[in-house]
């Protein structure tokens, strides 16, 4: 069986490496649930929203 294993010398190794995994994983991998963009783009994308559509217009608005 082949896995993908990595052996870590300490704690602070393992930190670097699930960071740069969680940056891989939220700024460069595509994800089904979100239209095949990755959470950067995705949360790029839905900041740019019509202030019709935010939250933000109901509170200015007072509707």
């Amino acid at each position: 069986m082949n896995a993908n294993r990595e052996s870590f010398y300490d704690r602070n190794e393992v930190k670097q490496k699930l960071m740069q995994y969680l940056i891989w994983y939220n700024t460069q991998k595509p994800h089904q649930g979100l239209k095949w963009m990755t959470p950067l783009n995705y949360t790029l994308t839905a900041l740019r929203l019509t202030p019709q559509k935010s939250n933000m217009y109901r509170d200015l608005t007072g509707g």
